[in-house]
């Protein structure tokens, strides 16, 4: 059997470990999070109409839309529908 202190020493790191995973899951967290996107990335068009190109490069942002180019001419969406790719 384990005394008492192993036992004690042992839920310490068990602890320990948790306050870790959890410092780690939040920086994933924000990492992850759907951030900004900018002028120049590769994105991914959520809601093509018939015809239109599904990926492209973000060219313009204003306040609501997006430009992004494509091969086929420029195409303007909202954020929303737009993924980093």
């Amino acid at each position: 059997m384990r005394s008492d202190k192993e036992i004690v020493q042992q839920i310490e790191e068990i602890e320990q470990q948790l306050k870790q995973l959890r410092i780690d899951l939040n920086e994933r967290k924000r990492s992850n999070s759907k951030r900004k996107l900018k002028v120049g990335d590769s994105v991914i068009i959520l809601n093509p109409n018939p015809n239109q190109e599904k990926e492209g490069i973000v060219s313009k942002i204003n306040t609501f839309r997006v430009t992004v180019k494509t091969s086929h001419g420029n195409i303007s969406r909202a954020p929303k529908n737009l993924t980093l790719k």
